[in-house]
Protein backbone atom coordinates (compact mmCIF):
# COMPACT_ATOMS: atom_id res chain seq x y z
CA UNK A 1 0.00 0.00 0.00
CA UNK A 2 1.41 3.27 -1.03
CA UNK A 3 2.73 5.74 2.12
CA UNK A 4 -0.22 8.31 1.61
CA UNK A 5 -2.90 6.14 1.81
CA UNK A 6 -1.54 4.36 5.13
CA UNK A 7 -0.90 7.91 6.84
CA UNK A 8 -4.62 8.79 5.77
CA UNK A 9 -5.76 5.46 6.76
CA UNK A 10 -3.87 5.87 10.36
CA UNK A 11 -5.11 9.24 10.63
CA UNK A 12 -8.35 8.30 10.35
CA UNK A 13 -8.48 6.04 13.05
CA UNK A 14 -6.84 8.55 15.16
CA UNK A 15 -9.86 10.92 14.18
CA UNK A 16 -12.40 8.36 14.67
CA UNK A 17 -10.53 7.15 18.05
CA UNK A 18 -10.87 3.64 16.89
CA UNK A 19 -7.52 2.48 17.31
CA UNK A 20 -6.02 -0.94 17.44
CA UNK A 21 -3.58 -1.87 20.08
CA UNK A 22 -0.19 -2.84 18.07
CA UNK A 23 0.68 -2.33 14.46
CA UNK A 24 3.16 -3.02 12.25
CA UNK A 25 4.67 -0.86 9.27
CA UNK A 26 6.61 -3.05 7.14
CA UNK A 27 9.05 -0.85 4.72
CA UNK A 28 12.35 0.97 4.39
CA UNK A 29 11.32 4.58 5.26
CA UNK A 30 8.85 4.05 8.24
CA UNK A 31 10.40 5.76 10.78
CA UNK A 32 8.23 9.73 9.74
CA UNK A 33 5.51 8.09 9.55
CA UNK A 34 5.76 6.18 12.68
CA UNK A 35 6.62 9.44 14.05
CA UNK A 36 3.64 11.18 12.68
CA UNK A 37 1.63 8.41 13.91
CA UNK A 38 2.23 8.48 16.89
CA UNK A 39 2.50 12.58 17.56
CA UNK A 40 -1.34 12.28 16.22
CA UNK A 41 -2.27 9.92 19.06
CA UNK A 42 -0.20 11.95 21.90
CA UNK A 43 0.97 15.34 21.82
CA UNK A 44 3.12 14.90 24.36
CA UNK A 45 6.64 13.55 23.89
CA UNK A 46 7.08 12.45 27.71
CA UNK A 47 4.39 9.79 25.94
CA UNK A 48 6.00 8.25 23.03
CA UNK A 49 8.62 5.83 24.09
CA UNK A 50 11.26 4.73 21.71
CA UNK A 51 12.50 1.06 21.60
CA UNK A 52 16.07 0.48 19.75
CA UNK A 53 18.45 -2.38 18.71
CA UNK A 54 21.62 -2.14 21.54
CA UNK A 55 23.82 -3.18 19.08
CA UNK A 56 22.84 -6.13 16.57
CA UNK A 57 19.19 -6.65 18.23
CA UNK A 58 16.21 -5.35 20.26
CA UNK A 59 17.64 -7.24 23.39
CA UNK A 60 14.85 -8.62 26.04
CA UNK A 61 15.68 -6.23 28.67
CA UNK A 62 14.78 -3.38 26.13
CA UNK A 63 11.21 -5.47 26.09
CA UNK A 64 11.50 -6.10 29.81
CA UNK A 65 11.41 -2.07 30.77
CA UNK A 66 8.90 -1.23 28.15
CA UNK A 67 6.32 -3.31 29.42
CA UNK A 68 7.22 -1.52 32.80
CA UNK A 69 7.02 1.67 31.41
CA UNK A 70 3.28 0.75 29.76
CA UNK A 71 2.38 -0.45 33.23
CA UNK A 72 2.00 3.05 34.31
CA UNK A 73 -0.30 5.18 33.53
CA UNK A 74 0.97 7.99 30.28
CA UNK A 75 2.46 10.68 32.11
CA UNK A 76 0.60 14.06 30.62
CA UNK A 77 -1.80 12.37 28.00
CA UNK A 78 -4.40 9.85 27.47
CA UNK A 79 -2.09 7.02 26.05
CA UNK A 80 1.21 5.97 25.70
CA UNK A 81 2.67 5.40 22.30
CA UNK A 82 5.67 2.70 22.22
CA UNK A 83 7.65 3.09 19.10
CA UNK A 84 10.20 -0.42 18.18
CA UNK A 85 12.75 0.64 15.79
CA UNK A 86 13.94 -2.77 13.44
CA UNK A 87 11.56 -4.68 15.10
CA UNK A 88 13.05 -7.52 12.88
CA UNK A 89 16.01 -8.16 14.68
CA UNK A 90 14.43 -8.49 18.54
CA UNK A 91 16.10 -11.89 19.73
CA UNK A 92 13.40 -14.78 20.29
CA UNK A 93 13.38 -14.02 24.46
CA UNK A 94 12.43 -10.37 23.78
CA UNK A 95 9.86 -11.69 20.80
CA UNK A 96 8.10 -13.96 22.78
CA UNK A 97 7.73 -11.32 26.12
CA UNK A 98 6.35 -8.64 23.82
CA UNK A 99 3.95 -11.47 22.80
CA UNK A 100 2.59 -11.51 26.33
CA UNK A 101 1.86 -7.72 26.01
CA UNK A 102 0.14 -8.34 22.80
CA UNK A 103 -1.95 -10.99 24.28
CA UNK A 104 -3.23 -8.59 26.89
CA UNK A 105 -3.10 -5.19 25.54
CA UNK A 106 -3.37 -2.34 27.95
CA UNK A 107 -6.04 0.06 26.86
CA UNK A 108 -4.24 3.54 27.12
CA UNK A 109 -1.29 2.27 25.15
CA UNK A 110 -0.37 1.75 21.51
CA UNK A 111 2.32 -0.72 20.54
CA UNK A 112 3.78 0.53 16.50
CA UNK A 113 6.83 -2.05 15.46
CA UNK A 114 8.82 -0.93 12.41
CA UNK A 115 10.37 -3.80 10.44
CA UNK A 116 12.30 -4.41 7.15
CA UNK A 117 11.05 -7.60 7.43
CA UNK A 118 8.10 -9.45 9.07
CA UNK A 119 9.45 -12.90 8.13
CA UNK A 120 11.67 -12.28 10.89
CA UNK A 121 8.72 -11.77 13.57
CA UNK A 122 7.11 -14.92 15.46
CA UNK A 123 3.57 -15.39 13.66
CA UNK A 124 1.94 -15.01 16.83
CA UNK A 125 2.90 -11.56 17.04
CA UNK A 126 2.52 -10.47 13.37
CA UNK A 127 -1.25 -12.08 13.51
CA UNK A 128 -2.02 -9.76 16.83
CA UNK A 129 -0.98 -6.63 15.16
CA UNK A 130 -2.70 -4.30 12.38
CA UNK A 131 -0.15 -4.80 9.46
CA UNK A 132 0.75 -2.46 7.20
CA UNK A 133 3.10 -2.74 4.08
CA UNK A 134 4.85 0.39 2.74
CA UNK A 135 5.63 0.35 -0.57
CA UNK A 136 8.17 1.91 -2.33
CA UNK A 137 6.48 4.73 -4.75
CA UNK A 138 6.89 2.66 -7.83
CA UNK A 139 4.12 0.68 -10.01
CA UNK A 140 2.51 -1.96 -9.14
CA UNK A 141 3.52 -4.98 -11.01
CA UNK A 142 1.54 -7.29 -13.43
CA UNK A 143 1.83 -10.04 -10.75
CA UNK A 144 0.69 -7.96 -7.87
CA UNK A 145 -2.28 -6.70 -9.85
CA UNK A 146 -3.01 -10.29 -10.33
CA UNK A 147 -2.38 -11.41 -6.76
CA UNK A 148 -4.65 -8.61 -5.29
CA UNK A 149 -7.90 -9.92 -7.61
CA UNK A 150 -7.06 -13.68 -7.06
CA UNK A 151 -6.51 -12.69 -3.17
CA UNK A 152 -10.16 -10.76 -3.09
CA UNK A 153 -11.99 -13.70 -5.35
CA UNK A 154 -10.40 -16.53 -3.56
CA UNK A 155 -11.56 -14.50 -0.15
CA UNK A 156 -14.85 -14.22 -1.01
CA UNK A 157 -14.92 -18.03 -1.90
CA UNK A 158 -13.35 -19.34 1.24
CA UNK A 159 -16.00 -17.28 3.28
CA UNK A 160 -19.09 -18.69 1.08
CA UNK A 161 -17.89 -21.85 1.89
CA UNK A 162 -17.74 -23.18 -2.08
CA UNK A 163 -16.58 -26.10 -3.12
CA UNK A 164 -12.69 -26.81 -2.47
CA UNK A 165 -12.43 -28.34 -5.53
CA UNK A 166 -13.88 -25.13 -7.15
CA UNK A 167 -11.38 -22.73 -5.26
CA UNK A 168 -8.24 -24.87 -6.14
CA UNK A 169 -9.53 -25.20 -10.11
CA UNK A 170 -9.88 -20.84 -9.74
CA UNK A 171 -6.16 -20.41 -8.18
CA UNK A 172 -4.65 -23.29 -10.77
CA UNK A 173 -1.81 -21.03 -12.01
CA UNK A 174 -0.98 -20.21 -8.49
CA UNK A 175 -0.33 -23.59 -7.52
CA UNK A 176 2.20 -24.47 -9.95
CA UNK A 177 4.51 -21.09 -9.40
CA UNK A 178 6.54 -20.07 -6.13
CA UNK A 179 6.34 -16.23 -7.50
CA UNK A 180 3.07 -16.35 -8.09
CA UNK A 181 2.09 -18.09 -4.77
CA UNK A 182 4.33 -15.91 -2.83
CA UNK A 183 2.26 -12.76 -4.33
CA UNK A 184 -0.96 -14.60 -3.53
CA UNK A 185 -0.05 -15.08 -0.15
CA UNK A 186 0.58 -11.42 0.12
CA UNK A 187 -1.98 -10.08 -1.11
CA UNK A 188 -4.68 -12.44 0.94
CA UNK A 189 -3.09 -11.32 3.88
CA UNK A 190 -3.81 -8.04 3.11
CA UNK A 191 -7.19 -8.93 2.46
CA UNK A 192 -7.85 -10.31 5.86
CA UNK A 193 -6.12 -7.39 7.63
CA UNK A 194 -8.66 -5.57 6.06
CA UNK A 195 -11.21 -7.24 7.20
CA UNK A 196 -10.11 -7.16 10.66
CA UNK A 197 -10.14 -3.27 10.29
CA UNK A 198 -13.74 -3.09 9.21
CA UNK A 199 -14.74 -5.73 11.94
CA UNK A 200 -13.43 -3.20 14.49
CA UNK A 201 -14.69 0.12 12.73
CA UNK A 202 -11.09 1.46 12.19
CA UNK A 203 -11.53 1.11 8.29
CA UNK A 204 -14.52 1.56 5.97
CA UNK A 205 -15.34 -0.70 2.51
CA UNK A 206 -18.45 -1.05 1.24
CA UNK A 207 -17.68 -4.42 -0.64
CA UNK A 208 -16.03 -5.98 2.54
CA UNK A 209 -19.22 -4.82 4.92
CA UNK A 210 -21.25 -8.28 4.77
CA UNK A 211 -18.10 -10.64 5.12
CA UNK A 212 -17.25 -9.84 8.55
CA UNK A 213 -16.38 -12.72 10.94
CA UNK A 214 -15.14 -12.90 14.13
CA UNK A 215 -11.90 -11.50 15.73
CA UNK A 216 -10.69 -14.85 16.72
CA UNK A 217 -11.50 -16.46 12.86
CA UNK A 218 -9.73 -13.76 11.28
CA UNK A 219 -7.06 -13.76 13.29
CA UNK A 220 -6.50 -17.15 12.86
CA UNK A 221 -6.71 -16.66 9.41
CA UNK A 222 -3.91 -14.43 9.22
CA UNK A 223 -1.60 -17.58 11.09
CA UNK A 224 -2.33 -19.64 8.64
CA UNK A 225 -1.53 -17.63 6.15
CA UNK A 226 2.24 -16.63 7.91
CA UNK A 227 2.23 -21.04 8.23
CA UNK A 228 1.86 -21.16 4.31
CA UNK A 229 4.72 -18.57 3.36
CA UNK A 230 6.79 -20.35 6.55
CA UNK A 231 6.27 -23.81 4.48
CA UNK A 232 7.09 -21.86 1.06
CA UNK A 233 9.97 -20.30 2.82
CA UNK A 234 11.80 -24.20 4.05
CA UNK A 235 10.77 -25.14 -0.28
CA UNK A 236 7.47 -26.98 0.54
CA UNK A 237 5.85 -27.98 -2.80
CA UNK A 238 3.68 -25.03 -3.49
CA UNK A 239 0.62 -26.75 -4.31
CA UNK A 240 0.61 -28.96 -0.95
CA UNK A 241 1.05 -25.88 0.66
CA UNK A 242 -1.64 -23.63 -0.60
CA UNK A 243 -3.93 -25.96 -0.21
CA UNK A 244 -3.42 -26.91 2.96
CA UNK A 245 -3.75 -23.19 3.83
CA UNK A 246 -7.36 -23.22 2.05
CA UNK A 247 -8.67 -26.64 3.64
CA UNK A 248 -7.70 -24.55 7.18
CA UNK A 249 -9.44 -21.34 5.96
CA UNK A 250 -12.99 -22.90 4.91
Amino acid sequence: MRLERVKEILLQQVEKGKLFHAYILEGKNCDHLAGVFANAITPYPEDIVYVEPDGLSVKDKAVMELQNRLSMKPLEGSKTVAIIKEADTLTVWAQNRLLKTLEEPLGDSVIILLSKNIENLLSTIVSRCIVFTVDEETEITDLEKEAKLQARDIGEMLLRKEKFFTITKKLAPVLSDRDRAYAFLDALQEWYHKLIMVSMGIYEDDSLESHLLTKERLFSAIDHIEEARRELNRNFNVSYSIKNMLLKLL
